[in-house]
């Protein structure tokens, strides 16, 4: 059974709203915090009534676990869009510095890396985590062991472990100050690591 317009128009306006929470809150978010953040105030940035929020969102926390999932799916593309515009082994490093780059922006760096591991119960923020980076990680590397640019290394198990050194690395350039010479240190760690893997 075809939906009505005026259906179709409902649908449209609650998926939007929804977006227009999650873009604010990620941006309030970033600038202060999740501790610092009220409901109030996003609503009121977003022009959306409590009611509205709450329709979509159980609380603060269930909109912050949204913000961090939909973060996360973001970096997922970008690895993936840099990997799948380079040929052989230059797919690896441009999949590397895609997230090393993104590592440095700050909703990246105050939400992701900085945030969710301490406001999230760890299990959510592992759970968060796996669904989309676990099966990335192991995809891409699956392509690379088929095409014989990466060793035949056991998955998802490798996959898990190069994904753990990755997330330490973000960590590194989230948390200091000299970001230059930390991007270099970890660049050049990075890269070493990826060679010991390469076939």
């Amino acid at each position: 059974m075809r939906k009505s317009r005026k259906k179709i128009l409902s649908d449209d306006n609650k998926r939007a709203t929804r977006q227009k929470l999650l873009k604010v809150a990620r941006r309030i978010f970033t600038r202060k915090g999740y501790a610092a953040t009220s409901v109030s105030e996003i609503c009121k940035a977003a022009r959306v009534t409590h009611g509205a929020l709450y329709h979509h969102f159980a609380g603060k926390m269930e909109l912050f676990v949204a913000v961090v999932a939909a973060i996360f799916e973001e970096l997922a593309r970008k690895i993936q869009d840099a990997a799948d515009s380079k040929l052989g082994w230059e797919q690896v490093e441009a999949a590397s510095s895609a997230y090393l780059d993104a590592c440095t922006e700050p909703a990246v760096q105050v939400i992701l890396l900085r945030e969710a591991p301490t406001i999230l119960a760890h299990a959510t923020f592992l759970d968060t985590d796996a669904a989309v980076n676990e099966p990335l990680v192991a995809g891409l590397m699956h392509r690379w062991i088929q095409m014989g640019i990466m060793l035949p290394l056991p998955l998802p198990e490798s996959a898990r472990i190069l994904g753990g050194a990755f997330a330490e690395a973000g960590a590194i350039l989230a948390n200091v100050k000299e970001s230059n010479s930390s991007r270099e240190s970890v660049d050049y760690t990075i890269a070493r690591l990826l060679n010991g893997f390469r076939a």
